[in-house]
């Protein structure tokens, strides 16, 4: 979420308000140098500046400061304690959403360890809060199916059996041929005069290739008819619909795979 555009001066809450004319020098110099640090992403030294400027000027918006601080380092616990600390403070309601926000954002980093959003604007001295409209969130719609890079369970097993019952044809072609020779070979021989006796063996041999091509030839279909049924199932049942977080909203997308 990016940082609000408008930024306005609030007064200081708390059982000993500091003021803007009270606030001691070394104690704004302090502040400046931390937001100097915080806005080049140096949060360890803008942790440090808000702290020593928090002890000679305890102002509410340095505890927001520091929980800033705290939750871009990915400190989410010290994060969390600063935020309450400066909800404690009674801050104004449009500062106390802000400041409850972010603390539901940390609170949720403690519970699921998840990457901490981006806010990058921090409160000058001696308490100015960041606050404005929030940005709503938007979706766009995405048709291009992601790319797939492995190969499911449910897409081996069905592109497996299409290949067995592959195989089995080639051999039922294979042994089909076979028995129409020996077929074929049998009548010849048995025109030209020879005895049936003499034929009986590559009579048998026809036959035995015959019932290796009817059979190699029935499970050759039902295994490519199973394992196009299988891909149908799998197809359908991993057909579903994603959403990806991205800046400023969230992209949906419809993914499936063969």
């Amino acid at each position: 979420m990016k940082a609000f555009a408008v930024v306005t001066a609030l007064a200081l809450a708390g059982s000993a308000p500091v003021h803007a004319d009270t606030v001691p020098n070394r104690a704004r110099d302090l502040a400046e140098r931390g937001r100097t640090a915080h806005d080049a992403k140096d949060y360890a030294t803008a942790i440090v500046s808000f702290t020593e400027a928090y002890a000679l000027a305890p102002a509410p918006g340095l505890l927001f400061n520091l929980a800033q601080a705290y939750r871009l380092r990915g400190s989410c616990d010290d994060a969390a304690l600063m935020y309450r600390r400066f909800l404690a403070t009674n801050p104004p309601d449009d500062a106390r959403l802000l400041a409850e926000a972010h603390l539901s954002t940390v609170e949720r980093c403690l519970a699921a360890k998840l990457p901490v959003p981006v806010e990058t604007k921090v409160l000058r001295m001696p308490g100015a809060i960041p606050i404005g409209k929030r940005a709503q969130p938007s979706l766009t719609v995405s048709s291009k199916p992601p790319a797939t890079s492995t190969w499911r369970t449910g897409e081996k097993v069905g592109l497996g059996l299409a290949i067995g019952g592959g195989v089995a044809l080639l051999f039922a072609g294979y042994y089909g041929y076979e028995s129409h020779q020996a077929e074929t070979d049998v009548e010849r021989r048995y025109a030209a005069g020879e005895k049936w006796k003499t034929l009986e063996a590559r009579a048998a041999e026809g036959d035995h290739a015959g019932t290796i091509a009817k059979v190699s030839l029935g499970l050759g279909a039902a295994a490519i008819a199973a394992g196009a049924a299988v891909l149908v199932i799998d197809h359908r049942r991993h057909k579903a619909l994603r959403i990806e977080p991205v800046a400023r909203g969230a992209r949906i997308g419809m993914s499936w795979a063969f």
